[in-house]
């Protein structure tokens, strides 16, 4: 056990630990984008994660759990490596697919390291080991933060170079768990259906939609 956790851990930790991170912002004005154009790339962001959450959600019911985090990472690093090329439509692909990467892991993490905890009988363990999960993903963040700082003063390249290298790694480390079946699911075969009712209630209450623009607001201030 002690094995698995120290991997979830470490895979927590490198998912984190992406340079670009905290400095997407000031490597997207150095290559000369506006206010106007960044605060559109991040809106993008949050409504593709926004839109996303539910379809690939129930895409955790089904499939490997294990396959879905592993997937998720490398679908960010493939984000960022549009962003080498340095317009504003590589930066938006790079953030939609930042968007599937968050939408892919989000309840998915936490279902995986419940399976199986309850696998060997410990799943009195899993509020203490979610813990130190986010306690891992925010020294992840900070890391980053000063580690990508003294980075970017040398190339920003670099930056998204290593942020690449640290997502493969998260991918790579998650690679020789033997994962458990599901524990259990919640049967929901509706989803789209749910989406479809919540659209057409957005189109009707425009006071909602005023709450999913606030809510997009948050996402986009949300690094994950």
């Amino acid at each position: 056990m002690q094995r698995f956790l120290w991997r979830i851990y470490a895979y927590r930790f490198f998912d984190a630990f992406k340079l670009i991170g905290p400095l997407f912002t000031i490597l997207f004005q150095r290559n000369g984008l506006d206010t106007f154009q960044i605060a559109l790339l991040i809106s993008i962001w949050s409504v593709a994660q926004l839109s996303l959450e539910v379809p690939l959600g129930a895409v955790a019911d089904t499939y490997s759990r294990k396959k879905l985090l592993i997937l998720g990472v490398l679908v960010l690093a493939v984000g960022y490596g549009f962003w080498f090329i340095g317009t504003f439509w590589a930066y938006a692909i790079g953030f939609v697919l930042w968007g599937v990467k968050n939408a892919l892991i989000s309840g998915t993490l936490e279902a995986f390291v419940y399976d199986e905890l309850k696998s060997i009988g410990k799943e009195e363990m899993y509020e203490r080991v979610n813990g130190k999960l986010d306690g891992t993903f925010w020294a992840g963040v900070a890391a980053s933060a000063v580690v990508g700082g003294f980075v970017a003063t040398i190339n920003f390249n670099v930056v998204l170079l290593l942020s690449i290298f640290s997502l493969v790694f998260a991918a790579i480390i998650l690679l020789p768990i033997q994962s458990v079946h599901a524990v259990k699911s919640t049967g929901e075969k509706t989803y789209f259906i749910v989406i479809k009712k919540a659209l057409q209630e957005i189109k009707y209450n425009t006071r909602l939609f005023e709450i999913l623009l606030f809510f997009c607001l948050i996402f986009a201030t949300w690094i994950n």
